[in-house]
């Protein structure tokens, strides 16, 4: 998924890594990657989401990353919740794609 964060009149553009919850920030003019960001996944759903930045390369400051930490959580948060209710409709319309009978259960014994 792309997204786009403002900061002091700049566009800086997010990417998720798939299988991930991180998202990759890239430099507004250059496209240039310019810092990762881990959102804590437990946390994206209570009232203090929290991260961290796991590499941070193209000189961004700590008060501009400061000011896009909210929304990097936001949009880690939008995220999971749209993945969550897509996993749900997918349950209750296909079961059996989450039975998983080499372990010796499956979804509608959970």
């Amino acid at each position: 998924m792309t997204y786009s964060f403002q900061i002091t009149n700049q566009t800086f553009t997010g990417h998720t890594v798939p299988g991930s919850a991180r998202i990759q920030v890239h430099n507004p003019v250059t496209k240039k990657f310019v810092a990762a960001f881990d959102p804590d996944v437990v946390s994206l759903t209570t009232d203090t989401p929290t991260g961290e930045w796991v590499e941070v390369v193209g000189g961004l400051s700590n008060q501009k990353l400061a000011q896009l930490e909210p929304q990097l959580l936001q949009a880690a948060r939008s995220r999971l919740l749209s993945i969550r209710k897509l996993n749900e409709r997918a349950r209750a319309h296909h079961p059996e794609l989450f039975q998983r009978k080499d372990l010796g259960w499956s979804a509608s014994e959970r």
